[in-house]
């Protein structure tokens, strides 16, 4: 393979002699990024590559020293960047590579918390970037310059279908205005296709809805420049044979061809920009040969950079130069090539090999992505994939044929924000009925938590008839065999549900094949903390998914509560010991000390008192609180809607005990407990407890107290009953991966019983 080089100013070359020259940071290792962290290492520079989890074959390359993250193609990108960069070991700012464009959109708007840590080659015009992102702005800009753009309308609600119907003509070209939605690209021939994207969709509004241009794939023609403050460094242009799907998608067979049109109306497209970065702008030729601006993509390398690397122009190693400030210039072209994504496309080189009846289809020497010199590793693991694919395949047909497939619709969602509002109402009526399940919990969590866990999805699940039948919440996580999923809940979470709403057998059945495919996405699905009265152990009551799918349960904690409708009785079920402790305690404090006890519920006195629970918190026997954020929200949108009870109890005016509970539906739960470690012999939380228990049961008419989660010993004096919680997994073992974690679970079973028989045997 022939090793592309740029040429480099004298001050760039000392630096890379003497092992000066800093980092390139590859953010994700898709065939663009392996191609891009190639290009640099056998330049001699350092790589280091971010990437969620271990499936692409990207990760499996010699060039680049691998990191991993959750959220590494969201807005927690900035974050994930800021965390890595003590770990990267570099003085000098890391270059960074972002591969699509929500990791450019995250870049562009947390620049100012990375500029003292990385470099970047557009980050002088990063508004600029951003604002060619937002396609938008296009018909504006191609008017201005005189450039041919398709007739274009904006959809953002329903009733803009008007307008697109009165100014567009069938078939019509229909794509996603943000980065990353949940559709590229999709061809509509008719109005109801429309009305069924839209429905479909509607959390990836607004569209852009444009006159579709008529021609074949093969009339898909792009150029690529590199930009240096509004100055070309170089140029290549290119034209797609083959993409997916077919004439929308991204090209999956790609050749370079000298193209003087596309190349002159590109640099039209950038004259008088202040660009600077890679950009590549696609055009389609209609039969009478005009030159229709599809889109550009900015800010990062095209999914088949390795086109131009391997024609000569190595993309990457310009910017790499570029964004430390170096003039490079940049050698001829040096043969032509055509590029083959293998991975999908997997049939395309041997097709055109035949119809062209040559090893060199047209005529031009043939690339493809995972094959590199002295770099097998990401070949065998695509490879691998290759073969698996159709076995998954027959297994997922021999699924529907067995009738497991049962119909269920399912809505899949990055963001609780994006929920239709049938589902969002439907979480706020679950909310009403136990504040756990409810759409202000959830969003304070997604937003707090979840998004450092992992990827947040949301399902909504309907039956045939669109009758929203359940939202599903998860949390998905990237692990070294394949993802998993868990409800979106941890320890700040009581109770975990799938809550829905079966009115019939049918609709049970729906549901159970929603889970049923939901499971199959993932390595396992794991729900904790569920209680054995809940809805969904209830789904789970018939089997709820093929013979391949297997469940799991086990204890996980303990949830103790108390029937406090007769209060006199209540106190008589105590321990002699604790009341007697209560009386004598209060005595003695309300004797030495200055004894006061606050139960706020109102917002305002909420508000103030948010400063001495923490105070408590922090000086107690509990560590840190790991997301103060969301306790915070917790307390303040609970005081708004009335559920909030905060107690404080002040010994000589300092805070020395501070408790959360929630009043509901008859019900106080006990959420969060703490005192001061330096008052724990004036038994401040003991005393704290007793008077929220005779204020919600007075004030509240509460007739039951639960204690929440967790087996402590203290909960037994104070509650009479309690009942087990447990833990829900499931697997579909179709997929290798499961076969693992179902393995290492049942070992652990078997671990756990046969040390649990050891100790009877040794009393």
């Amino acid at each position: 393979m022939i090793r592309q080089e740029v040429i480099l100013p004298a001050a760039a070359t000392r630096l890379q002699a003497d092992g000066e020259a800093p980092l390139a940071l590859v953010i994700g290792m898709s065939i663009q990024g392996l191609a891009v962290a190639r290009a640099l290492a056998r330049n001699g520079v350092r790589v280091h590559a971010l990437e969620q989890t271990r499936q692409p074959p990207g990760t499996r390359t010699r060039y680049a020293t691998l990191h991993y993250a959750t959220g590494v193609n969201s807005d927690r990108l900035v974050d994930i960047l800021l965390e890595l960069r003590p770990r990267l070991p570099s003085t000098k700012p890391v270059v960074l590579f972002p591969g699509s464009d929500n990791m450019v959109r995250a870049i562009a708007n947390g620049w100012e918390q990375l500029a003292p840590h990385y470099a970047l080659s557009w980050h002088e015009s990063r508004e600029l970037v951003l604002y060619l992102q937002n396609k938008d702005h296009l018909e504006n800009l191609c008017d201005e310059k005189g450039i041919a753009y398709p007739k274009s309308v904006l959809v953002s609600e329903d009733a803009d279908l008007e307008t697109v119907f009165a100014k567009l003509a069938f078939p019509l070209l229909v794509k996603p205005i943000r980065p990353l939605s949940g559709f590229k690209a999709i061809k509509i021939q008719a109005r109801h296709e429309l009305f069924e994207l839209l429905n479909q969709y509607r959390a990836d509004l607004p569209y852009l809805v444009q006159e579709w241009i008529e021609g074949d794939e093969k009339q898909l023609l792009f150029c690529t420049m590199y930009m240096d403050h509004g100055r070309p460094l170089c140029h290549f242009t290119g034209r797609k044979l083959r993409s997916r799907p077919r004439g929308l998608g991204m090209g999956t067979v790609v050749e370079s061809c000298d193209d003087e049109e596309a190349l002159r109306i590109s640099r039209q497209f950038v004259e008088n920009l202040p660009l600077s970065g890679p950009i590549a702008v696609e055009f389609k030729r209609d039969p009478a040969g005009k030159y229709w601006l599809i889109e550009p993509n900015v800010g990062r390398t095209e999914y088949s950079v390795d086109l131009l690397i391997q024609n000569g122009i190595n993309l990457p190693l310009i910017e790499y130069w570029s964004a430390q400030g170096f003039d490079v210039d940049v050698p001829p072209y040096r043969r032509p090539v055509v590029w083959f994504d293998s991975e999908r496309d997997t049939l395309a080189y041997p097709q055109l090999c035949l119809e062209s009846g040559s090893l060199k289809p047209v005529g031009k020497h043939p690339v493809f992505p995972y094959l590199g010199h002295g770099d097998a590793g990401p070949f065998l693991h695509s490879t691998r994939n290759r073969l698996l694919r159709p076995v998954q395949g027959v297994v997922n047909r021999l699924r529907r044929l067995a009738g497991l497939d049962l119909g269920a619709i399912l809505e899949r969602h990055a963001r609780l924000a994006d929920l239709p509002a049938e589902a969002r109402e439907f979480l706020r009526a679950r909310g009403q009925q136990n504040l756990f399940f409810g759409e202000s919990w959830f969003e304070n969590y997604e937003r707090e938590v979840a998004v450092h866990e992992g990827r947040p999805e949301w399902y909504c699940v309907y039956n045939q008839q669109r009758r929203l039948l359940g939202v599903w919440p998860f949390v998905r996580m990237p692990r070294a065999c394949g993802d998993v999923l868990k409800g979106m809940s941890n320890y700040y979470t009581p109770y975990v549900t799938l809550p829905h709403d079966a009115r019939n057998d049918t609709d049970l059945v729906m549901l159970r094949s929603a889970l049923t495919s939901i499971v199959r996405t993932a390595s396992y699905l794991e729900m904790f903390q569920v209680a054995p009265d809940d809805e969904f152990l209830k789904l789970l009551a018939s089997r709820f998914g093929p013979l391949s799918t297997v469940e799991m349960r086990s204890k996980f904690t303990v949830n103790w509560f108390d029937d406090v409708r007769d209060v006199a009785a209540y106190w008589r079920r105590r321990d002699p010991l604790l009341v007697n402790t209560l009386a004598r305690k209060t005595r003695k404090l309300e004797r030495e000390a200055r004894l006061e006890v606050r139960i706020e519920s109102d917002p305002d006195a909420v508000e103030r008192g948010i400063a001495d629970y923490f105070k408590v918190y922090d000086h107690s026997w509990k560590s840190r609180e790991p997301h103060p954020g969301f306790i915070q929200n917790l307390m303040r949108y609970t005081a708004r809607e009335g559920l909030l009870r905060l107690g404080l109890l002040y010994i000589d005016g300092e805070p020395a005990a501070a408790q959360l509970w929630f009043v509901q539906n008859g019900t106080a739960s006990i959420y969060k407990l703490a005192y001061d470690q330096k008052f724990e012999h004036r038994s401040a939380g003991t005393l704290l407890t007793a008077r929220m228990i005779d204020h919600v049961t007075r004030h509240d008419g509460v007739t039951k107290l639960d204690y929440l989660t967790g087996d402590d010993k203290y909960k037994s004096s104070w509650m009479s009953n309690n009942r087990p919680l447990v833990t829900v997994w499931l697997a579909d073992l179709t997929r290798p991966c499961a076969w693992y974690y179902y393995a290492r679970k049942r070992l652990a079973r078997l671990w756990h019983r046969l040390a649990r028989d050891g100790e009877g045997d040794a009393a």
